[in-house]
C-alpha cells in the first residue's frame, strides 16, 4: 500500500481514528498537521508516537483500503474488535454478498498456538450444517492476515434482549433454550463443544418462511465457536489451552473448566443452564458477586436459588435449571436428546402461553451482531459481562502482575484497629476502566532483585515465577489524552507460595530516594497473612496486625487483593480483611511491588481497575 501522503488519505484518516474514538480530535487534528509538515502519513506520525496499537492501524489500514486487504472482499464497515481478532462487515464479490469478515494479524498473535486456535475455528464451524448455529463461507490467509467469512447474522442477542427487557417470560427461555440445546446437540454429535455459551453468543433473526417456530418467537443461532475444540483431539486440545489465553465466561462457565480439567458437552449444559438462569432472573448466577468470589463459590460453594430471585418460576422449570448448574457434571442432563425432552414436556404440560406475538423480531433498525461476540467499537453498548473472560482456575479472574505508580499523592499511614474499619467508607466502583499488565509472553515489569521469569505452573498455565527477590511496575492510564497515574483502584492477583517461604505484596511506598523507602507490606507464609510495615525491598519487617489463618499450604491458590479508595488503603487474602491502614501527608510512589523469598513462587491473573466515586461517568 502506498505511504505517499494526500489530502483525501489525511481527512479519512482523521474521519475514522475519531468516529472509532481512536483518537480524540484535537490529537487526531495535531497528528494530521505534523503528517503534512512532514511529508509523510498520519498513520506513520501516530505510530511514531506510540498512540495506536498494531491492531488499531491495521483497522486503519483496512478501511482506507477496502478492496486491499482480503482478495475477493470489500470492507465496508467495522463491527468490532474482540479477542481473537477484527470483525468487519464486507461484501463478497463474486456472489454479491454481504457476509461477516474475521482477520487476525499473524504477527499479532504472538505464538503458533493462536493461528492453531483460529485455523482450528474455521475447520470446526465449517464442519456444522444446522439452522441454529451460524454457518461459515470462506477462510484463508493472505498478506500476514489469517481471514474468516461467516454469516452475517441481523438483530439482537440475547444479552441485548435482557438489558433492554430485564427478565423473559418463562415460555420464551424454554424454547429459546430448546433452539440452543438442538444446535449444541449437532455440535456434539460432530464431536465438537463450545465452551462459550452465554447470552451474548446467542443471536436472534427473523425465522425463515415456513420455519416452525411459535409466531413471534425468533430463530436463535449459536455464534462463535472459537473456543470450541474437537473432543476427539487431547493433543490438541492441551495445546490450544495451555497458552495463559483467556477463554470463556466465568458467570457461565462450567466448574471443570475453571478448575482445568478435561470437559465434554456437559460443560456446554452447564452454561447454558447459567444462560436460562440469567433470562429468567435478569443477571446471571452470582451476578451480584466479584470476580474472585464468584471463581471460590462455583468451586466450592452452592448455586443461587433462582425462585429467590424469580419467584414464581415453576417447580420443574426451577429443578431442570438445578440439574444443569450442578457442580458435578455426572449429576447433571446426560445427553441433549433429555435435555429438550425434559424442555417439551414443560412447555407441553405445564407452562401457560405466554404473548410470544409481542417479542421482540428483529427488524432494519436494530443493529448487526457479528458471529464473534466482539466488543462494539461504534456506537459503545454497555455489556453485562464484558470483554471476553476466563477459563483456567490461574487465568479465569482476568487478572495481571502489575505495579501501580500513583505519583503526586500525598500519604502517610495511620493503622486502624478493628474498632475504626466499620467508620471508614469503602463504596467506591469501578469506572469501567481496567487492565492486564502481563500477557503471558513477556514480563511487563522490573525486576528490582531476583530472578524473575515466564513459567508454566503444574497446571500448565502461564504464570511469572520470582525468585528471592522483588519486581516493581507503575500503573498509568496510557489509553488517554494525557497520560495520568491511578488514584484510586483495586488490584487483584491470584499468587502461591510454591516452594518459596513468603510472598509479599508492598504497597504505599515511601517517595524517599535513600533507598530504604517506607512500605506497608502484605505477607503470606504457609498458613498466615499478616500486613506489616518495612524499610527497603529487604529491610526488616514489622508486623502491625494480628496475623490471620489462611487455608491450605503452599500449592493452595490465594486470591489478594489492595483497594486504594480516597484516603485509605485496604488489604485481603481470600476475601477475608487482613488490614486497613490511612494517609495523612507524607510523598508516597503510587507503586506496588511483589516479593519472594527462599524459592520461587507464583504470581498469576493480575487485574487493576480503576475506581471512581459512585455516580461518576465512565471514562
Amino acid at each position: 500500500m502506498s505511504s505517499q501522503p494526500s489530502p483525501d488519505a489525511a481527512r479519512n484518516f482523521f474521519t475514522i481514528v475519531v468516529d472509532l474514538q481512536m483518537l480524540s480530535e484535537d490529537v487526531a487534528r495535531s497528528v494530521v498537521d505534523e503528517a503534512a509538515a512532514s511529508n509523510v502519513t498520519p498513520l506513520q506520525i501516530a505510530l511514531q508516537k506510540g498512540l495506536l496499537d498494531s491492531v488499531q492501524v491495521d483497522i486503519i489500514e483496512a478501511l482506507l483500503h477496502p478492496t486491499e486487504i482480503v482478495p475477493g472482499y470489500e470492507i465496508l464497515d467495522l463491527i468490532g474488535r474482540g479477542g481473537m481478532g477484527v470483525v468487519y462487515r464486507a461484501r463478497q464479490q463474486n456472489l454479491d454478498r454481504i457476509v461477516a469478515l474475521k482477520t487476525v494479524l499473524v504477527g499479532q498473535m504472538g505464538n503458533p498456538n493462536m493461528v492453531r486456535r483460529f485455523e482450528q475455528e474455521a475447520i470446526t464451524v465449517a464442519r456444522l450444517r444446522h439452522p441454529n448455529i451460524v454457518a461459515a463461507h470462506d477462510f484463508g490467509r493472505h498478506a500476514g492476515r489469517l481471514f474468516f467469512a461467516m454469516e452475517l447474522v441481523e438483530g439482537k442477542d440475547v444479552e441485548n434482549l435482557i438489558e433492554q427487557q430485564g427478565q423473559l417470560d418463562e415460555t420464551t427461555v424454554l424454547q429459546l433454550a430448546r433452539q440452543v440445546a438442538a444446535g449444541l446437540s449437532h455440535a456434539a454429535h460432530a464431536g465438537i463443544v463450545h465452551r462459550d455459551i452465554k447470552p451474548a453468543n446467542l443471536l436472534l433473526v427473523t425465522p425463515p418462511e415456513g420455519h416452525s417456530l411459535p409466531d413471534g418467537l425468533p430463530m436463535v443461532k449459536v455464534a462463535d465457536f472459537g473456543l470450541a475444540f474437537l473432543t476427539a483431539d487431547r493433543e490438541t486440545q492441551t495445546r490450544l489451552t495451555a497458552d495463559n489465553s483467556t477463554l470463556g465466561s466465568p458467570h457461565y462457565m462450567a466448574p471443570e473448566q475453571i478448575s482445568g480439567e478435561s470437559v465434554d458437552h456437559r460443560a456446554d449444559v452447564y452454561s447454558l443452564g447459567a444462560t436460562m438462569y440469567h433470562m429468567l432472573a435478569g443477571r446471571p448466577p452470582f451476578g451480584d458477586k466479584k470476580l474472585p468470589q464468584i471463581l471460590m463459590q462455583k468451586l466450592s460453594g452452592e448455586t443461587p436459588s433462582l425462585e429467590k430471585v424469580r419467584p414464581g418460576v415453576l417447580a420443574d422449570t426451577s429443578a431442570l435449571i438445578a440439574e444443569m448448574l450442578d457442580r458435578d457434571p455426572g449429576r447433571r442432563i446426560a445427553d441433549y436428546a433429555s435435555l429438550i425432552e425434559r424442555i417439551d414436556n414443560i412447555t407441553s404440560s405445564s407452562v401457560e402461553a405466554a404473548p410470544l406475538s409481542t417479542f421482540p423480531v428483529p427488524n432494519a433498525s436494530t443493529r448487526i451482531v457479528a458471529t464473534e461476540p466482539t466488543q462494539l467499537l461504534r456506537p459503545p453498548e454497555p455489556r453485562v459481562d464484558g470483554r471476553r473472560e476466563p477459563r483456567r482456575r490461574t487465568l479465569i479472574a482476568m487478572l495481571v502482575v502489575t505495579a501501580v505508580v500513583m505519583a503526586g499523592l500525598t500519604v502517610w499511614t495511620v493503622v486502624f484497629d478493628g474498632s475504626d474499619i466499620g467508620r471508614v467508607s469503602r463504596d467506591m466502583v469501578t469506572s469501567g476502566w481496567s487492565e492486564q499488565l502481563f500477557d503471558g509472553r513477556r514480563l511487563a515489569a522490573l525486576p528490582s532483585s531476583g530472578n524473575w521469569v515466564v513459567e508454566k505452573d503444574d497446571e500448565g498455565g502461564i504464570v511469572i515465577e520470582g525468585t528471592q527477590g522483588v519486581i516493581r511496575r507503575s500503573l498509568v492510564r496510557r489509553d488517554l489524552a494525557e497520560p495520568r497515574p491511578l488514584e484510586n483502584y483495586r488490584l487483584q492477583l491470584f499468587v502461591r507460595l510454591h516452594q518459596a517461604s513468603a510472598v509479599e505484596v508492598h504497597f504505599a511506598i515511601s517517595a524517599d530516594k535513600a533507598g530504604d523507602s517506607e512500605r506497608f507490606v502484605l505477607r503470606i507464609t504457609p498458613g498466615e497473612a499478616v500486613l506489616a510495615r518495612r524499610h527497603g525491598d529487604r529491610g526488616p519487617i514489622d508486623p502491625i496486625t494480628e496475623a490471620i489463618s489462611v487455608a491450605g499450604d503452599a500449592d493452595k491458590l490465594h486470591v489478594v487483593t489492595i483497594e486504594r479508595q480516597r484516603r485509605h488503603w485496604w488489604a485481603f487474602v481470600d476475601e477475608r480483611q487482613v488490614g486497613l491502614v490511612a494517609e495523612t501527608l507524607q510523598p508516597r510512589l503510587a507503586e506496588f511491588r511483589l516479593a519472594a523469598e527462599a524459592g520461587p513462587a507464583w504470581f498469576s491473573d493480575i487485574l487493576v481497575e480503576e475506581l471512581v466515586e459512585p455516580g461518576e461517568q465512565v471514562r
